[in-house]
């Protein structure tokens, strides 16, 4: 079943799109983010119903599944006037002191099913969330960090690729860091509750670290500065 923006494609299609995809997001993580996104769509299928699983076994994940929120421009208004110290608060300061929108998020095109491209549209609305939950920057080694967190949680196969792929644009000290704390507290976050399943836009008003203790998923250890 089709909706707006699909792209129907064969197999042989979405086997040179992966390819295509592939090549281009080892070769640049960091800029061609466009081609992680066609490379999650072309081999996430099993990732995707799992999440989507995984989201039917709590009432907030089926209500999800079920509303189908989306996250966009209107969202930073409704945090402007968080105070200092709730999640909502550490979202619009991710957001605002980076200069993104949330209506920046590619739409998806080539996951056939309805329901699943649904499930991979939450994933990627719902990354910078993750971002202000875990504390980690906007940065190639914060960004690489969370990719292994996804990897983890979702088992979406682009984001091992990407996390790995990024891994080798980073410096001496950034890969130390990536190795040795990063990773290992991904692994340790990713335990925690699925985050496509929960729902963010009723949080905004919860003490961060209240909801990283309630969500089990804990701030990150601070990276190197970029560059270092």
């Amino acid at each position: 079943m089709g909706y707006p923006g699909h792209i129907a494609t064969n197999c042989f299609q979405k086997g040179l799109l992966t390819v295509g995809a592939a090549v281009g997001a080892t070769l640049d993580p960091w800029r061609r983010g466009d081609l992680v996104g066609v490379l999650g769509e072309t081999t996430g299928t099993f990732a995707l119903r799992a999440m989507r699983e995984r989201m039917k076994e709590t009432k907030e994940g089926r209500q999800i599944l079920f509303d189908r929120p989306r996250v966009d421009n209107s969202v930073l208004d409704k945090v402007k006037e968080c105070r200092p110290g709730t999640f909502g608060h550490a979202y619009h300061e991710f957001m605002t002191s980076n200069e993104f929108t949330p209506d920046g998020r590619p739409q998806v095109q080539f996951v056939d099913d309805e329901e699943l491209a649904y499930v991979m549209l939450r994933y990627r609305e719902t990354h910078d969330f993750t971002h202000a939950l875990t504390g980690l920057p906007q940065s190639v080694v914060g960004e690489m960090v969370l990719k292994a967190f996804e990897w983890r949680q979702t088992g979406l196969p682009m984001t091992g690729l990407a996390s790995l792929a990024g891994s080798v644009h980073l410096s001496r000290f950034e890969l130390q860091y990536f190795l040795e704390k990063g990773v290992p507290g991904a692994q340790g976050a990713a335990q925690g509750e699925l985050v496509a399943a929960v729902p963010w836009e009723d949080r905004f008003d919860t003490d961060l670290e209240e909801l990283r203790q309630e969500l089990l998923i804990p701030a990150a250890p601070i990276p190197p500065p970029a560059g270092v």
